[in-house]
């Protein structure tokens, strides 16, 4: 089943954030021996190095999901992505008192593109590719890169 317009109205999404976890999916996107993140620019994972992805929409399959995330977040059309399942993960983060639980379906996708000229500055400040795994990053996105096989 395809999503329809199935984002929620701000005052209820901060609602349901106090009595549910969010469910959301993660792209650890690699080209070659590099991996992609994003500098976030939005709570609760500001100024964090991340990976391209976000909550599943309802109606919406996971791998609808994926394809819609790295389309919408990189400006590129998804038809022809490889990808796959590498991990589900709890995922804990405290903002402005507020607490987020979020459970991750992580996806490993392989892409050829190089640059995402078009990708949403309203989500991050900059993308970067990296092939080494920074000891500062979230605990999170170091387990996922060890799961894809970086060091």
């Amino acid at each position: 089943m395809a999503a329809t317009n199935n984002y929620i109205p701000e005052k209820i999404y901060k609602s349901l954030l106090k009595y549910s976890p969010r469910v959301c999916v993660d792209l650890v996107i690699v080209n070659g021996k590099r991996f992609l993140l994003g500098k976030r620019i939005i709570p609760p994972a500001k100024n964090l190095w991340l990976f391209i992805g976000g909550r599943v929409l309802k109606g919406e399959t996971k791998e609808q999901a994926v394809k819609r995330k790295f389309r919408e977040e990189l400006g590129v059309k998804s038809d022809r992505l490889s990808f796959k399942l590498i991990g589900v993960e709890d995922l804990f983060l405290m903002h402005d008192k507020r607490f987020y639980h979020d459970l991750i379906i992580v996806f490993l996708v392989k892409t050829k593109e190089e640059e995402f000229k078009h990708f949403d500055k309203r989500q991050h400040s900059q993308l970067a590719w990296f092939d080494k795994i920074n000891t500062n990053w979230h605990p999170h996105v170091k387990k996922m890169l060890k799961t894809a096989g970086f060091k």
